[in-house]
């Protein structure tokens, strides 16, 4: 009988427990150790469009440069445009804009530093996320020798 009771008590203590981490925030409750964040309570809305490059690029007065710009475009965003506005001294070769159209991919950015100094490259990405206006900048640093 003892063995019954016992056996009772620990289902229903389990059942709770696992009932009251699966609400709330992640970690409560008897499973709090463990980490859930990427399976059970992850979601693709958490994913931001994502652009990578270098913040930084040494490069010789006159000679034409490639910059290779990955990104990741989330599906949440929509009409995604990619502008490039260069400093006085920088002329940009490549288109001054692109549309993307895939969820991931690359870019290839190709100018010329016309003076000897430090210029700058602005990256401007705007786009529609669900509805709302989206932007958002990244700079980079041309030192021309």
């Amino acid at each position: 009988m003892m063995k019954h009771i016992l056996f009772t008590m620990v289902c229903l203590f389990s059942v709770s427990a696992l009932a009251c981490d699966l609400h709330g925030q992640p970690g409560f409750g008897l499973y709090g150790h463990m980490n859930f964040s990427n399976s059970v309570y992850s979601s693709d809305s958490e994913e931001m469009l994502v652009l990578t490059l270098d913040e930084k690029r040494e490069v010789n007065q006159g000679d034409q440069t490639t910059l290779d710009i990955q990104y990741t475009a989330p599906l949440r965003f929509r009409s995604v445009i990619v502008e490039f506005v260069a400093s006085e001294g920088i002329n940009i070769v490549s288109p001054s804009s692109v549309t993307l159209d895939r969820l991931r991919g690359n870019i290839s950015l190709e100018f010329n530093a016309a003076e000897m100094g430090e210029h700058t490259i602005a990256v401007n990405v705007s786009a529609n996320e669900e509805g709302y206006p989206y932007f958002a900048q990244q700079n980079i640093v041309i030192n021309a020798n």
